[in-house]
């Protein structure tokens, strides 16, 4: 299963890459953290994707954190879990992740809910008006 180009990848590269992605993702560390063994998981997959190991060229050598974190070689799919965002126009978003793949399309598909009655969903609510 390889990324889907482009919009996975960017996703990626700007996790590592660009800086307002440490605001946006309040638990940056924890999440890119989580992004190198499931880079790993995907790469491991099928035969080499070759766009995929363009990327992971190209952050081995843009970025210290993803060249660290992927000397250690931890493989690990997570589909589901959670993660906190900050959101310049709501402030804090608590939400839980899952990621469906479809790999006959090379495509994923990654679906954010908050918890019924909390903080976050209130602030999805606010803003989808």
């Amino acid at each position: 299963m390889a990324l889907p180009p482009p919009t996975a990848a960017l996703t990626v590269r700007a996790a590592f890459l660009e800086p307002e992605m440490r605001v946006l993702y309040r638990d940056w560390d924890r999440l890119t953290t989580r992004m190198v063994p499931f880079l790993r998981a995907v790469l491991g997959a099928e035969p080499p994707d070759r766009e995929l190991v363009e990327l992971i060229g190209e952050l081995s050598l843009a970025s210290k954190r993803f060249a660290t974190l992927w000397a250690r070689h931890d493989v690990k799919h997570r589909s589901t879990g959670p993660t906190a965002f900050y959101h310049p126009q709501v402030g804090p978003l608590d939400l839980h992740y899952t990621i469906l793949h479809l790999p006959d399309q090379r495509q994923m598909i990654v679906t954010y809910h908050a918890d019924p009655g909390s903080p976050s969903e209130e602030n999805l609510r606010l803003l989808a008006s």
